[in-house]
């Protein structure tokens, strides 16, 4: 059956514009804190700097990677083609569907957010289709497997996020805070830890991106990952004010009595000029072995900002560029061609979203949860991007924010179990797991609703 565009239908359009915008805004305001939330926290950027680098980082990816995300509309639970083979009436009962889709979204997400509360805007879009699929076709055209990867997720995400952010603050506690010299310690690894950052970060890129930068095999991707995160190490080392790698080894061969003599040295309490006592020796050196993490932080939020900006743009504009094509072409089974200003509206939508509301989910990640300092945020970070790139591999659709408060979790555990100061916020934790779980439910219900609304109440006519 030939393709036949829906007349009168600018209605549809308006509302698909409407429900873009909202879903553009409530998702960048949301997400924000996955790249974000741990950098306000550790205090390696203030809340301003924060907003302003994450949308930048944001906008940057949502255009320049966005439009190949969008394609991808029905996430394998619904399939546009059985709508196509209905022709007129399918047409219409698709276009009405994205634009219940987009409500289901908008709604919950936006709720979320003035909650405080980060979720996954993905997990609303797949509820949103559920109910469409099952409203207009019934469970006979319903792709399951999409499903059960979600409610797998819900589970994985959170457990991998928190055994790969504890493991990695384990490491960061024994091999840096617990030794003698933690400050020399941090400055002498940091050359090993920017490697990790930066073969992290372009992981992350080259297999979850969108498929523009998307690196195939995954063993491939892996290797140039790791040849990257090397070379800027080794560059970290030729570049940095002293000979780090030379130091490193004379640190090894110093006896033991010239580094307690040094230590020593270092954690004198010096008295001013009137008389007042300097900062507690313990908390500068502290302060010290906590600041080569900073950059690295800044670093990786970017990354995921960025990442994050490319891939779920589409949640918002790929149902409005399916209504667009209902409207012109009727060709629904095709993927959609994206316009240059709606890839603008979604990204511009990221923009507001992240400058009006971004602040909540960045303040309730940063430190409602628990305390964190640039270490732990450095495991956080680390830990979720990890998590996601294994769950990529192994073919497991996870959520990047529930990875996300995993990590922080498991940071928090890892913290009161060596006997630092991290104690781990339930109340908010409660929360945070309420908001996950009504998340499909209450985009079903609003995706059913308007879906129900429209067709009632709208008329529009075949070409």
């Amino acid at each position: 059956m030939d393709p036949v565009p829906l007349e009168n239908a600018g209605g549809l359009v308006v509302c698909a514009v409407l429900g873009c915008l909202v879903v553009a805004i409530a998702n960048g305001a949301n997400d924000i804190a996955n790249s974000m939330g741990t950098s306000f926290g550790a205090g390696a950027l203030t809340l301003r700097q924060a907003i302003v680098y994450g949308a930048a980082a944001e906008f940057a990816g949502a255009v320049l990677l966005g439009s190949s995300v969008a394609k991808t509309i029905s996430k394998g639970v619904i399939n546009p083609d059985e709508y196509a083979a209905d022709g007129c009436e399918g047409v219409l009962t698709f276009a009405v569907g994205m634009i219940s889709v987009l409500a289901g979204t908008g709604s919950t997400t936006l709720l979320a957010t003035l909650y405080g509360l980060p979720i996954s805007a993905s997990h609303g879009v797949i509820g949103g289709l559920l109910a469409v699929g099952l409203v207009s076709h019934g469970s006979a055209g319903i792709g399951w497997a999409p499903l059960e990867q979600t409610v797998v997720a819900w589970v994985a995400s959170p457990l991998l996020g928190g055994i790969t952010a504890g493991a990695l603050n384990f490491v960061v506690i024994t091999a840096v805070h617990r030794t003698r010299a933690p400050a020399r310690r941090a400055q002498l690894l940091q050359p090993l830890f920017v490697a990790i950052t930066v073969a992290v970060a372009v992981a992350f890129i080259l297999i979850t991106g969108p498929s523009a930068v998307k690196v195939r095999p995954v063993a491939l991707a892996v290797l140039i990952s790791c040849a990257a995160g090397m070379a800027v190490g080794l560059g970290s080392i030729a570049l940095g004010p002293t000979a780090r790698l030379d130091q490193l080894l004379r640190t090894m061969r110093r006896s033991e009595t010239e580094m307690e003599t040094e230590i020593e040295a270092e954690v004198e309490v010096e008295t001013d000029q009137v008389g007042s006592p300097t900062p507690p020796p313990d908390e500068e050196l502290a302060a010290d072995a906590e600041q080569p993490f900073v950059p690295l932080l800044i670093l990786s939020a970017m990354t995921v900002a960025f990442a994050h900006g490319g891939n779920d743009l589409g949640n918002s504009i790929g149902p409005l560029a399916a209504v667009l094509v209902a409207a012109s072409s009727g060709d629904i089974a095709a993927p959609p061609e994206i316009d240059t200003w709606v890839l603008l509206l979604g990204a511009g939508g990221f923009v507001v979203g992240i400058a009006l509301l971004g602040r909540r989910t960045i303040e309730t990640v940063g430190g409602k949860i628990t305390k964190l300092t640039p270490s732990r945020s450095f495991s956080v970070q680390m830990g979720t991007a990890v998590a996601v790139l294994s769950s990529t591999m192994l073919g497991l659709a996870v959520s990047t924010s529930h990875c996300l408060v995993g990590a922080v979790i498991g940071v928090g555990i890892v913290g009161r179990l060596v006997g630092e100061d991290s104690e781990l916020n339930v109340s908010m934790l409660k929360k945070i797991v309420v908001g996950w779980a009504a998340t499909i439910p209450l985009a079903m219900l609003v995706s059913v609703l308007v879906f129900k609304g429209i067709m009632f109440s709208y008329e529009v006519e075949c070409a």
